[in-house]
């Protein structure tokens, strides 16, 4: 990744990911991106093809994403699949959005409230370091359901943001419970140090695809994924259908049996969080599936 990011490079960055992602199938060329941007206020920085070329390798080496020009002529990103909904890209993206916009309107005060992820934060460099070199983590740990604090060695795998907290997922060493893996609110942690020692990480626990089945961080070899119907009243499909609970969500064809309802499948572990998810919406969400777990 670039040493440094102006704002300037961050905005055409995320302005030609947005341009491309919702544009024609067939793209754009250079002479119809120059007009868009231009329109779009360009902010002093001229879109020649050299700058397009420069900001295409910024874009593929730090969102993985590649615009190419098949035909010589139009641009366009040649592994759109790269964006879907829980991919790092699209995260990434949508962070780096909310960074422009909050600069954008940092004269407004208090007409934006944005959310805040409020404690732990201190800590996030040094567990980039150690995700970065397999480094382990020496922590001190505070339960809530426990009176008294231990500390852990751990081997760090990834960080996840869930419901504004960051949590590490890592096997804690010399476990005498045998798990795999098990996740850490960084607003318990008292203190976290970062060790020489390395490790190596257990081939079988996937940063990329652990939390797949999961509703926020809720994961128990215990308790496996199922498909899950719910009917939901066509108000509230309406924020279903634009923030989806989970990315497998599918709505399928409507049941004669429950005309007035909007039917919706996932393949999920139904956790107590998503059990609570739905719960929290009333009568206005049924349940059809006997879960499993609960």
């Amino acid at each position: 990744m670039r040493a440094s990011l102006s704002f300037k490079q961050l905005a055409l960055d995320v302005w030609l990911i947005e341009t491309f992602q919702f544009g024609p199938k067939e793209g754009f060329t250079l002479e119809e991106l120059q007009a868009l941007w231009r329109e779009h206020g360009s902010d002093g920085e001229e879109l020649n093809r050299m700058t397009l070329w420069r900001h295409r390798q910024y874009i593929r080496e730090i969102f993985g994403i590649h615009i190419d020009s098949p035909d010589r002529k139009h641009y366009r990103i040649s592994n759109p699949d790269h964006l879907h909904l829980d991919g790092f890209a699209n995260r990434l993206l949508s962070s780096m959005q909310s960074y422009l916009f909050l600069d954008e309107v940092s004269d407004l005060g208090p007409k934006v409230q944005p959310e805040q992820i409020w404690a732990g934060l201190q800590y996030l460099h040094t567990i980039a370091l150690a995700l970065r070199s397999n480094q382990k983590l020496r922590i001190v740990y505070q339960k809530f359901s426990d009176s008294d604090p231990y500390e852990a060695i751990l081997w760090p795998y990834c960080m996840k943001a869930n419901l504004g907290r960051w949590y590490i997922l890592a096997h804690k060493e010399d476990d005498e419970r045998n798990i795999p893996a098990q996740t850490f609110a960084l607003d318990r942690v008292l203190s976290l140090e970062l060790l020489e020692e390395t490790f190596t990480p257990n081939p079988a626990i996937n940063p990329a695809t652990y939390f797949d089945d999961a509703f926020g961080i809720w994961v128990d070899d215990r308790w496996p994924a199922q498909d899950v119907l719910i009917a939901v009243s066509p108000y509230v499909a309406h924020y279903f259908r634009t923030l989806p609970l989970h990315h497998s969500q599918r709505e399928l064809k409507p049941r004669k049996d429950m005309p007035d309802r909007v039917i919706f499948r996932y393949h999920i572990i139904p956790s107590p969080e998503f059990l609570g998810e739905l719960r929290r919406w009333g009568d206005q969400v049924q349940l059809l599936t006997e879960t499993k777990a609960f």
